[in-house]
C-alpha cells in the first residue's frame, strides 16, 4: 500500500500537464484579452457610425484585421515574442488603413495596450511581426475588387433580374463598394 504522500507517476504527469495548462491558458487569455479590445473598439466604431454607415466595407476590415490578428499572434508565438503586441499592432494597421476615419480611436487603444506591455526584445519582435502581418493582409486583399464601385444598378427586363422594392433602393456607400441594400 502506498502512502498518501508517496510519488506516484501517473499523478505527478496529471500535476504537470495541470500546470503547463495554466500557464498557456494564462498566456492565451492575454491575447485573447487584446482581440476582445479589439472586437469591443470596432463594435463602438460601427454604432457611432450614421446610418447607414459603410457596412461592408467595415465587416470586410474587421475580417482582415481578425485574420492579420490570428496570422500575428500565432507567428509571435512561434519566435517567442509578444503576441499581445503583434495581435495589436496587426489590427490597428489594418483598420486605420481600412477606415480611417477611425484613426484616433484605433490609435488611442493601441497606445493603451502597448503600454501594458513590458518593454524588452519580445515586444520589438512583437510589433515587427504584427505590422509585416497587417502589411501582408493588406497587400494580399489590395487588388481584390471590393473597393471598386460597380456604379449604379440597372434592373434587368428578363424573369429573375432583380427589380427595385419601394422603399429600398440599391446603392454604393461614399468610396465605394458592391451594392447593398438600405432603407432610403
Amino acid at each position: 500500500m502506498h502512502s498518501p504522500m508517496a510519488f506516484h507517476p501517473i499523478l505527478a504527469a496529471r500535476r504537470l500537464h495541470a500546470g503547463v495548462a495554466l500557464l498557456i491558458g494564462s498566456a492565451c487569455s492575454a491575447s485573447a484579452d487584446v482581440v476582445i479590445d479589439w472586437n469591443a473598439t470596432m463594435n463602438h466604431y460601427n454604432e457611432s457610425q450614421p446610418p447607414p454607415g459603410a457596412p461592408p466595407l467595415e465587416i470586410r476590415a474587421y475580417a482582415m484585421a481578425h485574420i492579420a490578428m490570428f496570422n500575428a499572434a500565432s507567428e509571435a508565438v512561434k519566435s517567442h515574442a509578444s503576441s499581445e503586441a503583434a495581435a495589436a499592432v496587426a489590427a490597428h494597421d489594418v483598420l486605420v488603413r481600412g477606415l480611417p476615419s477611425g484613426v484616433s480611436v484605433f490609435d488611442a487603444l493601441l497606445a493603451k495596450q502597448l503600454g501594458q506591455i513590458a518593454d524588452g526584445s519580445e515586444k520589438v519582435i512583437g510589433l515587427q511581426i504584427g505590422g509585416r502581418a497587417a502589411g501582408e493582409m493588406l497587400s494580399e486583399r489590395s487588388n481584390d475588387g471590393a473597393v471598386q464601385g460597380e456604379g449604379p444598378y440597372k434592373p434587368g427586363t428578363k424573369p429573375g433580374n432583380y427589380q427595385f422594392t419601394k422603399p429600398f433602393d440599391v446603392i454604393a456607400p461614399p468610396g465605394g463598394s458592391p451594392p447593398y441594400a438600405h432603407f432610403p
